[in-house]
This record gives structure tokens, sequence and C-alpha cells, in this order.
């Protein structure tokens, strides 16, 4: 079975509505607004995410606290993750 859905992880509607309008004609989307949300989401789907579009700062768990649970779970070797951010410092 295909791997079908993306998975957007942005504390930020507007950011996730963007996205989604985007990618919804093609992809099941899901959608995360903090990192503990991605955790979840992840854990529940993982066998059918092709892809992450994961912001880094986010209140409650940030991105890099994201990379390191799929990183501790194996997940970061099946899952390819795509950095995604308004901050304009980093």
């Amino acid at each position: 079975m295909a791997k079908n859905t993306v998975l957007i992880v942005d504390d930020k509607d507007i950011n996730r509505v963007i996205l989604h309008n985007m990618l919804a004609t093609e992809y099941d989307v899901i959608e995360a607004a903090d990192g503990q949300e991605a955790v979840y989401a992840i854990d529940a789907h993982k066998a059918d995410i092709a892809c992450i579009l994961l912001d880094i700062i986010m209140p409650v768990m940030d991105g890099f606290g994201v990379l390191e649970h799929m990183k501790n779970s194996g997940l970061s070797k099946s899952i390819p993750v795509i950095i995604i951010t308004g901050d304009e410092s980093l």
C-alpha cells in the first residue's frame, strides 16, 4: 500500500490552511498545531505518512522535540521531514 498522507505541523493556523489547500488534491492531509499533537499523529498514522512538513518553533513541544521522538522510535529512517518556519532569524 502506498503512503499517501502528509502531516503538516505548525502552530499558525494560516500556514496549515495554505499548505493543506496546496496538498489536499493529491494527498490525505493530517494537521497538528504543536509538537505534542504531531507525536500523537505520527504514532497513530506512521504506516501511512509519506512526508512531514514540520515547523521548528512551536509551543508545548517544538520541532526539535518531534525530531528527537522520531529518532528514538526509529521513524526518522522511514519518514522524510521537511523543515518549515516563518522565523527569519534561523
